[in-house]
């Protein structure tokens, strides 16, 4: 059920950037309620370091910003510092496939427990290098087993099948041309936070378009209706196992309206889904965009229940 994240906000998006050949440039957590913060130094190449930190900067939504050059006897203990490979994938800007293999190296400083955190979960965050693709597009991480087997999530989280978590590769073109059964990157209503215990960005499955309606009978099955009918179509879902329809008896004969400009998502593993089920449809204009590629221990695949 948790929320999705940013591809790297797991260990707060820890962003390489600099200006020139081996320069280094401070990056600092923007919250004053982390007591002992947390700072990164960042090396890297002229090239490199520039495109992740654009990447970076952008998934961190303002959680990491460019520091105040200061006393450096101010700046808190040393917790590590690691060297990590840059990796580009099919859908890479093409000016950047040449920065594939390039190194960054992240220096963390700080007391507080965020900042041992990043260190200790840092390797794991990066197993293949850190993701760099540019253009109009994000990359968004599966934290959770909501969208399972379709989308991994790492092991030992419960219901999870990956030795890390899936990258999704996603164009930020909002709601436009999203169909049913896309799978979409999205942000919560309000309500989410109350009925899941979280809320921010999450990944589901386009089920109900605006204006239809949504029931899922009393085997698990979902069906739509467009608004003026009287005829229900049942959805083909091969990617929901039997198992998870059957241990979704919480929603079974259950009935959903949705309002015009607004989309009804939800989890591929039914039974463990915090969706539009629970607290209500998506606006269109909180709609991110689709799940077009997905990148699983390294290499670019479409899996089964990935549209196209």
């Amino acid at each position: 059920m948790k929320r999705l994240v940013l591809a790297a906000t797991l260990v707060l998006c820890l962003a390489a950037c600099g200006s020139g050949g081996g320069s280094s440039t401070t990056l600092a957590l923007d919250n004053p309620s982390t007591p002992g913060g947390l700072t990164v130094d960042i090396t890297g190449s002229s090239k490199a370091a520039p495109a992740v930190a654009h990447e970076l900067e952008q998934l961190t939504n303002g959680g990491l910003v460019a520091a105040q050059t200061g006393d450096a006897a101010s700046k808190p203990p040393r917790k590590c510092s690691r060297t990590i490979a840059l990796v580009t994938y099919p859908v890479t800007e093409p000016s950047l496939k040449g920065l594939d293999g390039q190194k960054v190296t992240l220096a963390v400083y700080g007391n507080s427990q965020t900042a041992t955190a990043t260190c200790s979960q840092l390797p794991a965050e990066f197993p293949h290098g850190i993701p760099v693709v540019g253009g109009n597009r994000r990359i968004y991480q599966q934290p959770s087993s909501a969208m399972e087997p379709t989308l991994h999530c790492a092991k030992p989280a419960t219901g999870c099948s990956g030795s890390a978590a899936d990258l999704l590769l996603t164009p930020l073109t909002g709601a436009k041309g999203l169909q049913r059964q896309d799978i979409a990157v999205f942000y919560t209503p309000p309500a989410a936070a109350n009925v899941c215990g979280e809320g921010g960005v999450f990944v589901k499955r386009v089920i109900g378009l605006p204006g239809e309606s949504v029931r899922e009978d009393g085997h698990g099955f979902l069906w739509t209706r467009a608004s003026g009918s009287s005829a229900w179509t049942k959805l083909s879902e091969p990617y929901v196992s039997a198992a998870s329809r059957a241990a979704d008896v919480s929603h079974f004969d259950q009935h959903w309206n949705v309002p015009p400009g607004e989309y009804f998502l939800v989890g591929d593993n039914r039974s463990e889904s915090c969706d539009s089920r629970q607290w209500g449809s998506v606006p269109a204009t909180s709609v991110i965009g689709p799940v077009t590629q997905i990148v699983r221990d390294g290499k670019a695949l479409t899996p089964a229940g990935i549209p196209g």
